[in-house]
């Protein structure tokens, strides 16, 4: 995925969307510009360069213009909830500059209570559900499971994240396979997949690292704390950040900028969504 600061999505990938599903991403995106903008006309990228926006329903309508041939189509629950998290990434991601930033944005009370509470979440013990711990003093760093039972019992022999991994797979009508599917035909890109990340206070997880793909972080309950920067792995950078995600946040993580992320005492658990743009092939 590519999205710019310049571009809309290709005509193409609207092509391929319904009057009802661009209806929906553009209420998404005009009411997520509208919040961070706070009704300005300028807004400055993360470079200090100043922008001078339309209002934001305009704006919106820029990003996600109506395409010729598409029919009119009533959006399921979970197609509206995938509509309203694909409008509000393609926003976010526009605001932070596209997925070429090198610099990393936190957008606060994204998500409403009420929204994530009906967002249906697979579990470990969901069938053929893939798995995973995250390690960093095992033999590898990632522990995968497909059967329930043996992922409780690794989990409590030694407490670790745990991560679901691609949870709209084989499950085209779910949420999270509609948006990705909206994300990935929009880009024109490499497949947009969502994980979700389980984890108490003092699990083990992952060090700092990079990762291949422009991470987009939504919050869904507790607390996490992540810090970001390339002095997490070379000393002779400045000190890393730390900002800390709570329920209905979004975090943006560019391509190959090191993080390491833990979760906090109070409340004392996390769960977090990661969608993964711009993935590199191989």
């Amino acid at each position: 995925m590519s999205l710019t600061t310049e571009a809309s999505p290709a005509e193409a990938g609207l092509a391929g969307l319904t009057a009802g599903d661009l209806a929906a991403m553009r209420e998404a995106a005009a009411a997520f510009i509208d919040r961070v903008s706070g009704g300005r006309t300028q807004y400055v990228w993360p470079d200090g360069r100043p922008h001078y926006m339309l209002p934001a329903g305009q704006l919106a309508d820029q990003l996600l213009p109506a395409a010729p041939g598409t029919g009119e189509e009533l959006l399921t629950a979970a197609g509206q909830q995938a509509a309203w998290l694909a409008g509000t990434v393609l926003a976010a991601v526009w605001f932070a500059g596209g997925t070429g930033t090198q610099t990393w944005r936190h957008f606060p009370a994204v998500a409403a209570p009420g929204w994530l509470a009906a967002l249906p979440l697979p579990q470990p013990a969901t069938p053929a559900q893939p798995a995973a711990l995250l390690d960093s003093t095992g033999p590898g760093p990632i522990e995968r499971h497909l059967d329930s039972a043996t992922l409780r019992a690794a989990y409590e022999h030694r407490p670790r994240t745990r991560v679901l991994e691609d949870i709209g797979h084989g499950q085209p009508a779910s949420w999270a396979a509609l948006a990705g599917g909206y994300l990935t035909r929009l880009s024109g890109g490499p497949p947009v997949t969502s994980s979700l990340y389980e984890s108490r206070h003092r699990d083990d997880t992952l060090p700092a690292h990079p990762d291949a793909w422009f991470g987009v972080i939504l919050q869904v309950s507790g607390r996490k704390d992540w810090y970001l920067g390339y002095g997490l792995t070379d000393p002779g950078q400045p000190p890393p950040a730390q900002v800390t995600t709570a329920a209905g946040d979004l975090l943006l993580v560019p391509k190959n900028l090191p993080h390491r992320a833990a979760t906090p005492a109070s409340p004392g658990h996390s769960r977090h969504l990661t969608l993964a743009l711009d993935r590199d092939h191989g």
